[in-house]
Parts: structure tokens; sequence; C-alpha cells
């Protein structure tokens, strides 16, 4: 039986610390192409980003689980590159404070080790109804077919997966064919469904101990 994806979704989503910290706003984001490219045990992203910056500098960050290494090979605005940061948790792209109007970003990395949830790009740029965002992911070797994704991934006639969200994931989570989950996140889905069954557990003890205490008093 293969594994609900919208299990494989709560057990595999993390957010470190940090994560929230929001950094000034850069201006809207306009469009964002990302194609994801899965290997036989990599993933090779590629993503386009168009923004109407407001001259704040502009981050863009991706997190990472534990068990995954970002590398990115190209990151360029308009005849510059962006400045890379390797945190602990996540990984940031920085274009320094510049003039307001639309800038153009274009970046490849390669996320290896766990890539059943492949680190997405965000940028500290607002998303607009008008904004266009549409997800890509293609196999580059039969044995890594996507079997499903997560948000709202539709199969194409020639196999691959199209999205359009409404915002910009800050991850896509796959499920690849043959494979289910890969071991980390089936010991974190373990984990969460070891917790449903506590709680059912409590709830079950909670009910009988009440009936028993309203027998006593009748």
């Amino acid at each position: 039986m293969k594994t609900p994806l919208i299990l494989l979704a709560l057990a595999t989503w993390y957010a470190p610390p940090g994560f929230q910290e929001v950094a000034p706003s850069a201006g809207t984001l306009q469009a964002a192409h990302i194609r994801v490219i899965v290997e036989g045990d990599y993933a090779t992203v590629v993503a386009t980003y168009r923004v109407n910056r407001n001259g704040e500098p502009l981050i863009l960050e991706g997190v990472r689980m534990p068990d995954q290494l970002i590398l990115v090979h190209d990151a360029f605005g308009p005849g510059f590159r962006l400045d890379s940061r390797q945190l602990v948790d996540r990984h940031q792209l920085v274009a320094p404070a510049g003039p307001v109007g639309v800038m153009h970003i274009r970046m490849r990395y390669k996320v290896e080790g766990d890539f059943s949830r492949i680190p997405v790009f965000t940028p500290n740029a607002a998303t607009l109804p008008e904004s266009t965002i549409r997800l890509w992911i293609v196999a580059g070797s039969q044995a890594a077919v996507p079997d499903a994704a997560f948000p709202g991934f539709e199969r194409q006639p020639d196999g691959s997966l199209v999205a359009a969200p409404a915002e910009l994931p800050s991850a896509v989570l796959l499920r690849l064919a043959g494979g289910g989950a890969p071991p980390t996140n089936i010991v974190l889905l373990a984990a969460v469904l070891l917790l449903l069954a506590g709680a059912v557990t409590w709830a079950a003890l909670a009910v009988r101990v009440r009936r028993r205490r309203h027998r006593r008093l009748e």
C-alpha cells in the first residue's frame, strides 16, 4: 500500500527555528517558474523569478531538511551574481539594495540526500493575485519518475507534473514511483502515526473512566 501523500506532507514538513523571521519586503513577485528535474539519487532545480523591486535588498531563502545538501551552481541577476550565504538550516541568496524596477533572476541548484522534499527558494517579495507561478517536475531517468507531488500537481500526457499555485511554496513534496517514502520520512511518518494512535488510546481510556464514574453515581 502506498503512503498517502497528505500524510507524507505532514511528516516531512520542517520549519526550523528562525524560519519565521521576515525580512523587509523587497517589492512584489510578478512571476516564478520552478523546474525540478528528478534523477536517480539527486534532484536539479532551475528557477527563474521576475520581481518588481522597491529598492530594498532582495533575499531568496531555501530551507533544507537535516539529511539534505543544497549546492547552488548559478544565481544571477542582471549583470551580477547573487551573494550566497550557507546557514545552519537554510541557504540564502542576496541581491543588494538597488534601483527600483523589474529585476530578473535565474538560478540553478542541486539537492542531494533526502530529496523527497525539494526546497524552493522564496523571495522576500509579496505575491499578488496577478502573479504567475508555475511548477514543473520531470524525470531525468525512468528509475525516478515522480508518482505524485504536493501541492496540487497534475500529470501531463508526457508524464511530467505541473502545478500553478496561488502562492509560491517553500517546498515541493515528492513520492517516487516504486519507492514509497524514503527511510527518513518513514521514521517521521511512523512517529506521527504513533502520536495519533496514542491520542486515540488516551481518548478511549478517558471515555471508559467517565462511564465508570457515571455508573458509580447511579
